[in-house]
């Protein structure tokens, strides 16, 4: 039984080097419904990275045990986070293996909803917000090879079923370069790729039709 959960403990090692790897230096967002193991997702990943900055939004993150190596920064509404995001700020102060985690940028973009009157103007508003945060992060990791960004975001509501996207305006995700799906089957938690930035003309592959 020990040799067992040994095996298991050294694959889950394993496949979270791995998954390091492939987000490093990227602009990464991580999305999947309530309590599927977003932030789980995160903290663990953030244990492998030397310097740890976690943005905490979410107020279920009280209860998380974080390792040493994290500061983490509590951002009580998007406002703060818009005054303080500064990106030169973060990249002077960025070690080789940087992580910053904003967990989770629905909760912020839940504030807009509260006014009664959630106008067009709101709404643009709130499109502004996605884009502005997205393109700062996006900006510090292409600066600095020091820094790897993860964004967390619910899934879409449970009124569109056939819709799986992140919560959000998904024109910011423009800036991002990697999308990972965070879901349950069959009882297991698994990570998939939904999206992923390709630049390479020679991969992007199109049926034209004349």
């Amino acid at each position: 039984m020990e040799e067992k959960k040994e095996s298991l403990e050294k694959g889950w090692e394993d496949y979270l080097k791995r998954l390091k790897q492939k987000i490093s230096n990227k602009l990464v967002v991580v999305f999947g419904q309530p309590l599927v193991g977003k932030t789980t997702l995160a903290i663990e990943l953030s244990k492998l990275f030397k310097k740890v900055y976690y943005f905490e939004i979410d107020t279920n993150l009280k209860e998380v045990s974080f390792s040493e190596n994290t500061q983490r920064i509590p951002i009580p509404d998007y406002k703060f986070l818009l005054r303080n995001l500064k990106p030169d700020d973060f990249i002077q102060k960025a070690v080789p293996d940087t992580l910053i985690v904003v967990d989770s940028i629905t909760t912020l973009a839940s504030q807009f909803q509260e006014d009664k009157l959630f106008s067009p103007r709101k709404q643009l508003e709130l499109a502004n917000f996605y884009d502005i945060v997205f393109r700062k992060f996006s900006e510090m990791v292409k600066r600095s090879k020091e820094v790897t960004a993860i964004i967390i975001s619910h899934e879409a509501l449970k009124e569109f079923p056939d819709k799986i996207a992140p919560r959000m305006n998904l024109l910011a995700l423009r800036h991002a370069d990697l999308v990972l799906r965070v879901y349950r089957e069959n009882g297991t938690r698994k990570v998939k790729i939904w999206e992923e930035r390709n630049t390479n003309p020679k991969e992007v592959k199109f049926f034209i039709e004349v």
